[in-house]
């Protein structure tokens, strides 16, 4: 946190930086910006442990003649499904983003050049926000970083996705992830049951795999 912190910290000083002020006072912020980010480079490299980019980039550069056997080329070629998982829900987020930027920019529909001036470094934020979100979500997905165990889900399941998330009879599947329902352990999808009763062994019974998952689709259809 401290590191992002900085990051944020040094990002501002770049921006003071261009303001139109002393040329001794824009000096001054930029050195404070490469200061905050030189530290935070030197933390990453001699205690960080999320330092799997830079090993990308530099494995990358080294197998220029053979793109093909960089980590990168193949992590992109292997995980391409997953990014494309990963960023679709981000969807949503763009689009209010994309509202806020219609917003500004019909704000700015007036006489002069007073009101444009604050909307335009609104709109430049706003689709680096857009850019920077897809970007980063596309290099997690990728799978260039430590792997985090995420504990916390949001998803909908609809009447009409629900036959396809629902694995089996304690299992279902929240886009990349497998659920397991906790405390339950129902048959598997293609278990086969022999009912005690010798008059209730019918093709149906036997299937048990396949009624305990149609169970749990009943239970979550409602």
């Amino acid at each position: 946190m401290i590191a992002f912190a900085l990051l944020l910290a040094a990002m501002a000083a770049f921006l003071a930086s261009t303001i139109q002020t002393r040329l001794w006072l824009r000096g001054l912020c930029w050195i404070g910006g490469v200061a905050a980010l030189t530290y935070v480079t030197y933390r990453v490299v001699a205690f960080g442990d999320h330092r799997g980019f830079f090993h990308v980039l530099m494995d990358a550069a080294d197998n220029l003649s053979t793109p093909k056997q960089s980590v990168l080329w193949q992590s992109i070629h292997a995980n391409s499904g997953s990014v494309v998982a990963s960023i679709r829900p981000l969807a949503d987020v763009l689009l209010v983003i994309a509202t806020l930027a219609a917003v500004s920019a019909l704000a700015a529909f007036s006489k002069g050049e007073r009101l444009e001036r604050l909307v335009r470094p609104l709109l430049y934020g706003l689709i680096g926000a857009m850019i920077g979100g897809s970007f980063a979500l596309g290099v997690m997905a990728l799978g260039l970083g430590d792997i985090v165990k995420t504990r916390q889900y949001a998803a909908f399941m609809s009447k009409d996705t629900i036959e396809e998330l629902v694995h089996d009879g304690d299992t279902f599947r929240l886009g990349e992830v497998s659920l397991r329902l906790y405390g339950i352990d129902a048959p598997e999808l293609n278990q086969i049951c022999i009912p005690a009763n010798p008059n209730a062994r019918s093709e149906a019974d036997r299937q048990c795999g396949r009624r305990a998952r149609a169970e749990l689709v009943n239970l979550l259809r409602d």
